[in-house]
């Protein structure tokens, strides 16, 4: 799975209702022209507070990394994920959640 296709997922989860533009260049766009703004500025794998706002809807547990590894861990309803960043960690988890689903 993609970054992208990771971010289209975590939108979903939020109630952010997307699509993939008509150009397929990797952007994706709102279902409804009035959200423009809000689904343009989502990005949860580079913005911390929309990460942890992701964790805290989803009830995503947080694991820090251990000494010698260095990874994340992020733990939701369906298994445990793993990132070199805590954001990373939480949006695979989200993503694998809201996949999950359907």
């Amino acid at each position: 799975m993609t970054d992208l296709e990771k971010t289209r997922l975590c939108a979903e989860a939020m109630g952010i209702p997307v699509e993939l533009n008509s150009l397929k260049t990797g952007f994706w766009m709102p279902a409804f022209p009035n959200a423009v703004a809000h689904v343009k500025d989502y990005d949860p794998l580079h913005d911390k507070a929309q990460a942890f706002e992701l964790a805290e809807r989803l009830r995503i547990g947080i694991s820090p990394p251990s000494v010698d590894g260095g990874l994340w861990g992020a733990n939701g309803d369906y298994g445990g994920c793993i990132g070199d960043t805590l954001a990373r960690a939480i949006v695979e988890c989200a993503a694998k959640m809201q996949a999950a689903k359907k």
